[in-house]
């Protein structure tokens, strides 16, 4: 029987993705440890996958991990300045508590 080439071509890669599909499910066929993630590993694939990270190219992904970075760090700064003042005002008010009152 003849097969037109484009068709033949179909049937190799339909062929060559069952093989790879199958070599992928299979639990015995990876090396020692290759098929599992470190601790650190799953971390960032979870957040990949929570954010949506997965579905943007490696610029993007570097892109908005920057600006979280940045978010982040501002966040920080405003908390521990804004902790440090008010700590410090309450510690001081509050001394009179323990001293007692004169």
């Amino acid at each position: 029987s003849k097969v037109s080439p484009s068709s033949r071509a179909s049937l190799t890669g339909r062929r060559s993705f069952r093989i790879w599909a199958r070599r992928a499910a299979a639990p015995g066929r990876r090396g020692e440890g290759e098929g599992r993630m470190s601790w650190i590993g799953r971390k960032i694939h979870l957040y990949n996958v929570t954010i949506g990270l997965y579905m943007l190219d490696w610029w993007e992904r570097y892109l908005f991990n920057i600006l979280m970075v940045c978010l982040f760090w501002y966040i920080l700064r405003y908390l521990l300045g804004f902790f440090q003042s008010n700590l410090k005002t309450l510690f001081q008010d509050g001394n009179y508590l323990v001293g007692g009152s004169t």
